[in-house]
């Protein structure tokens, strides 16, 4: 169904990666592309998640995505691929089971959850991206960076209230009142 608000909102969300991203501004980097097709691949995942959940259980989706990544990214490790160290073994470890537990709480939010109600939660990717750009790499987000990212999240989180409120309103029976609950006036 159209719904012209959310529409808008989208748009919205858009402009405000636009307004991070500069097009135009400054140069349009390889870096900026990949981030774009990052993100279409992201929702991509997200939908088959939530297709899949239907019928599988989080573990399993998880082992779907391990067993898929596994060649897709082993082709290109190749080309580039030196023997990690023995100390680095154990972080690589950590981080193969961190990986894989953020992955099954992800794909259960996902299972459970509308995702107009979730994607605002995603969104507090880009507070922790920035956080940890100032911590390790002294990089501080630019006045425009944080008003597309304001913009964005602004979006997001005004599509999961529409859909809430809307979602509510639906809930009451015909009869009731949005204020009261009942039949009767406010």
């Amino acid at each position: 169904m159209f719904r012209w608000r959310r529409w808008t909102a989208i748009f919205a969300g858009f402009f405000g990666a636009l307004v991070i991203l500069r097009p135009g501004l400054r140069t349009f980097d390889v870096g900026s592309l990949l981030v774009l097709v990052s993100s279409l691949l992201w929702s991509m995942a997200l939908i088959d998640i939530k297709v899949l959940g239907r019928t599988d259980s989080s573990t399993t989706i998880t082992a779907y995505v391990r067993v898929l990544m596994i060649p897709m990214t082993l082709v290109p490790a190749m080309l580039v691929w030196q023997a990690p160290r023995l100390d680095l073994w154990g972080w690589l470890i950590f981080i193969g089971v961190i990986g894989t537990l953020g992955q099954l709480i992800v794909t259960e939010a996902v299972k459970l959850t509308d995702m107009t109600v979730l994607m605002p939660f995603d969104l507090l990717k880009l507070v922790w991206a920035a956080f940890l750009g100032i911590i390790v790499f002294a990089e501080v987000p630019d006045l425009l960076t944080w008003v597309g990212g304001a913009v964005v999240f602004g979006s997001s989180f005004y599509i999961a209230w529409r859909e809430a409120k809307l979602r509510k309103a639906k809930a009451l029976a015909p009869g009731q009142s949005a204020m009261t609950g009942t039949g009767g006036k406010p």
